[in-house]
C-alpha cells in the first residue's frame, strides 16, 4: 500500500473513530452490533474520502476486505501475498484454513493463476489431494525433498482427467 494512502487512512480514523475512555481504539469486529454499525458508519466515510483522493479502488467492499487481511497478517503481508492479484487475494482470504492458504498462495505464485483457474483449482480439493498424495506416496521423512511442482502437476493432471 502506497505510504500516503496508509498515513492518510491512519490519520482519517484518528479524527473520526471514536476513542474508548482508555484513550485506545476500539478493536474491530470484536465490539458487538453497536460498534459494527459504527464501523461501518465510518468505512463509508473513509471510503468517500480514498476515492475522491485516489481512486475508485477504495470501495466499502474493497475496505471491508482489506480489514480481513489485515486480521488475517497482523504483523504484515508475507512478500508471496504482496505480489498477487487483488482479485486472487479476495479469493484467498476466505480461505479459513492456514496451511491450505498458504498452499494456495504458493499455488498462485508457481503456476501464476487467475482467479478462475484459483477458483477452480478450489472446487477440485486440490489441496486436501496434494496432502493425501503425499501422504500416500511419498516417505513424510523427505518432505523438504519432494518435487512440488512435478506433484501438483500430476494431482491436477489426474483431476482434470476425471472431469
Amino acid at each position: 500500500m502506497n505510504e500516503d494512502i496508509f498515513k492518510d487512512i491512519k490519520l482519517f480514523i484518528q479524527t473520526h473513530y471514536i476513542l474508548d475512555e482508555n484513550k485506545k481504539f476500539n478493536t474491530w469486529y470484536q465490539e458487538g452490533k453497536y460498534h459494527m454499525k459504527k464501523e461501518n458508519k465510518l468505512i463509508k466515510k473513509l471510503s468517500k474520502f480514498l476515492i475522491n483522493k485516489y481512486g475508485d479502488f477504495y470501495t466499502c467492499f474493497n475496505l471491508k476486505k482489506m480489514i480481513k487481511l489485515y486480521l488475517l497478517y497482523p504483523m504484515g503481508l508475507p512478500d508471496e501475498i504482496k505480489i498477487l492479484p487483488w482479485e486472487l487475494i479476495l479469493i484467498l482470504i476466505e480461505i479459513f484454513d492456514e496451511d491450505k492458504r498458504d498452499f494456495y498462495v504458493l499455488l498462485c505464485n508457481r503456476k501464476k493463476l487467475n482467479s478462475k483457474t484459483l477458483s477452480k483449482y478450489l472446487s477440485y480439493d486440490i489441496y486436501e489431494k496434494f496432502i493425501y498424495t503425499i501422504d500416500t506416496y511419498y516417505n513424510n521423512d523427505d518432505f523438504a525433498k519432494l518435487d512440488f511442482d512435478k506433484i501438483i502437476d500430476e494431482v491436477i493432471y489426474l483431476q482434470e482427467r476425471i472431469i
